[in-house]
């Protein structure tokens, strides 16, 4: 009798670890999804609060047009370019964004005109 109770002691064993791997598993994937929902939310927060300073873009290349730096052929080129360049920065600043997010708005203006200035040759030549 008593090797049949072992058995039986032995599988009610196994099968509360099973049961407490398998809650493990559904915790550590509900974490992750958690993980990689918090992620694109500040990805959406980063990409809106950048949208809304799209406008600093165009800004700063009438003002380089202004000073001469740049020719465009009027206002629907230089909006054109000014996408161009929403195209190339923003991943960085949407990169920056996440990291900081509460960066003051006058912080990312400062930092969308160093980064038009870095990529001046590489989107006009485009």
């Amino acid at each position: 009798m008593a090797p049949f109770r072992v058995a039986i002691q032995t599988r009610k064993e196994e099968q509360a670890r099973q049961q407490d791997q398998v809650r493990q598993q559904g915790e550590e994937a509900r974490r992750e999804d958690q993980r990689k929902r918090d992620e694109q939310f500040k990805q959406f927060q980063a990409q809106l609060k950048l949208n809304s300073l799209v406008s600093r873009i165009y800004a700063r290349l009438a003002e380089l047009e202004k000073n001469e730096t740049i020719e465009t052929n009027g206002f629907f080129d230089l909006w054109r370019t000014a996408e161009r360049f929403q195209d190339k920065i923003q991943p960085t600043l949407v990169r920056e964004l996440i990291e900081k997010p509460a960066m003051p708005d006058e912080e990312i203006g400062r930092r969308i005109e160093a980064l038009v200035g870095e990529h001046l040759d590489a989107v006009l030549e485009a």
